[in-house]
């Protein structure tokens, strides 16, 4: 079957718009990854991150008002603690609801069992105790702000990859097309040229 200018022409352009419609659709595919993972990342690294420096502001809050209470003695800073500390507790549920599961719930399961070993023990336990109670609360929520930070900075690498190799396959589909219009080009002109030569 010998193929008419016209159908060659038409061939070749059409293997040039596959290769476009594919390498666009690839890219489109891609970027949704990334920002998928991008929306991932805001959603629950940060928000878990913000969520535990607010816990750490509160948990400093509740042991002033703990210390003040011990020192005057006063039921207005009893109730500010106790106000302080359902705060806290709410804020730890909500922060264990973002982990599914891993190093990461444990010690948020430590920080609510710590802190409710605190709250309890305010009035009966000796300063010391509570002192040391309280460090390892806060070291604590340090810790998981350090490790959610990681996890933001694992998460952005991940999302590099992936743009860096979407970028790869795009400009090789590039190249295809363009060696695909290059080819199509030469086809037409030799066969628009090789009659003329004859």
């Amino acid at each position: 079957m010998r193929l008419t200018v016209y159908k060659k022409m038409m061939l070749g352009f059409g293997v040039i718009i596959v290769i476009v419609v594919i390498s666009s659709a690839y890219l489109v595919l891609e970027l949704s990854a990334v920002s998928e993972k991008t929306r991932t990342i805001l959603e629950a690294k940060v928000a878990s991150q913000k969520i535990a420096r607010q816990i750490k502001g509160l948990v400093q809050d509740e042991i002033s008002y703990a210390q003040k209470y011990k020192i005057a003695n006063d039921p207005t800073y009893l109730s500010l603690f106790s106000e302080t500390g359902r705060q806290v507790d709410k804020h730890l549920t909500r922060l264990m609801a973002t982990r599914s599961s891993g190093p990461e719930k444990e010690l948020i399961q430590g920080i609510l069992s710590s802190h409710g070993t605190f709250i309890q023990g305010v009035g009966s336990l000796d300063r010391k105790f509570e002192q040391e109670k309280m460090e390892g609360i806060i070291t604590a929520l340090d810790r998981l702000i350090r490790e959610s930070q990681s996890g933001i900075g694992e998460e952005m690498a991940r999302i590099e990859s992936i743009s860096a190799q979407s970028v790869k396959v795009a400009l090789l589909l590039i190249a295809g097309s363009l060696f695909a219009a290059f080819s199509a080009a030469f086809i037409i002109a030799r066969t628009i040229t090789k009659p003329i030569g004859e």
